[in-house]
């Protein structure tokens, strides 16, 4: 009874801190809102879109590319990005018409018209302030997926990320809200120019030169986040699995090389993202920690062996962060070992702390990827 009670205590607790924050977030992004509520409607003819994108993360930008090349798949004529001038360089992909910083737009006489624009910030708060000044300035109808922002007067509608798990199913709803075009999914898409396939092939010309191989596997092990890289003794034994499994050529990507090169490993040398995008479409098989070597597989839809930290959740922690960003090749696995004691209470907690990737064991990975490779057709 009384362990009942404090259970309901704690819930209600965690939920009233939640309304707090998010109050405060409202807050400070009311700051920089619009006076009056944007009232414009979706026309019926869309000739230019403008996404805002904000996230960091070079995956992300993958699947902006996706939405952009379904959009002029459906008869838009023009897509373009806006972007914190820090992350530029994820959106070199001829696929967008035109790529601005924010921070210089929000400062400058905008020279275009979007007739809709879609604010992908579902993280409300991030680069509120420029995102508000820009939004401010258009003439069109902006929508957000974000729950948080669509209650400022800035936007005009409001497309529910969380109804939908994988970041492919939440950029299908953006795409069904512009064209009306109900796909399941929107899939990544990287971009490599001819110049970046040239040094991809020279590359491995380079580390395999007796032989090219003929079954090769990139081995990832690292991420952005130092609780998803590969440990040494990880490393070592997917890599066993792989040369026991037949792999003539592995590429080794890590930050301090932590393997004897041998005939069969080689360690991936410095090379650019679209670069490393035309490698991968080299490879048989990949295997990484949780990252956007993840979705360049899936563009060319190479069999992944993805593995995420145990107890890791999305944003909204109703989903698993496999479930919202797993692979999506015909054959993958999302590797994951959750502990027993994991909950996620009505307010939205989970009831444990995730875990970084090094706490796996080496033999619990290269048993699990072993049985991948085994299945592979």
């Amino acid at each position: 009874m009384f362990s009942s009670i404090r259970s309901k205590l704690a819930n209600y607790l965690r939920q009233k801190n939640r309304d707090r924050r998010t109050a405060s977030r409202l807050r400070r992004l009311r700051v920089h809102d619009a006076s009056s509520k944007n009232t414009r409607a979706i026309p019926e003819v869309i000739r230019q879109v403008l996404l805002i994108s904000t996230s960091e993360g070079w995956g992300d930008s993958l699947y902006v590319a996706g939405l952009a090349h379904r959009l002029k798949e459906n008869g838009i004529e023009s897509v373009s990005v806006m972007t914190p001038e820090s992350l530029l360089d994820h959106f070199d992909n001829p696929i967008f018409d035109d790529v601005w910083a924010l921070e210089r737009e929000i400062d400058a006489s905008l020279t275009f018209s979007p007739d809709v624009t879609v604010d992908l910030t579902y993280m409300g708060v991030r680069c509120g302030k420029e995102r508000l000044q820009l939004i401010k300035q258009l003439s069109c109808p902006v929508l957000t997926v974000s729950e948080l922002c669509s209650k400022l007067n800035a936007y005009s509608g409001f497309i529910s990320y969380r109804e939908k798990a994988h970041i492919s199913e939440r950029m299908a709803l953006v795409l069904g809200a512009l064209t009306h075009h109900n796909e399941k999914r929107v899939m990544p898409a990287g971009f490599a120019s001819t110049a970046d396939q040239t040094r991809a092939r020279e590359t491995i010309r380079t580390l395999f030169p007796a032989k090219h191989p003929v079954r090769l596997a990139y081995l990832n092990t690292v991420a952005r986040d130092a609780d998803r890289c590969f440990t040494q003794s990880q490393t070592d034994t997917m890599a066993q699995v792989l040369l026991k499994r037949g792999f003539d050529g592995i590429i080794v990507h890590a930050k301090v090389p932590c393997l004897t090169s041998n005939n069969r490993i080689r360690y991936l040398p410095a090379m650019t993202f679209h670069e490393l995008t035309a490698l991968i479409e080299q490879m048989t098989l990949v295997v990484t920690p949780d990252t956007s070597v993840t979705h360049l597989a899936a563009f060319y839809d190479i069999p992944t062996f993805v593995v995420f930290p145990p107890n890791d959740r999305d944003y909204w922690s109703e989903y698993a962060a496999k479930d919202a960003w797993g692979a999506l090749s015909t054959h993958s696995v999302s590797f994951s070992c959750d502990d027993a004691t994991l909950y996620i209470d009505p307010s939205g907690y989970a009831s444990v702390s995730p875990r970084a990737c090094s706490s796996y064991t080496p033999d619990i990975l290269s048993e699990a990827l072993d049985q991948f490779i085994k299945a592979q057709p």
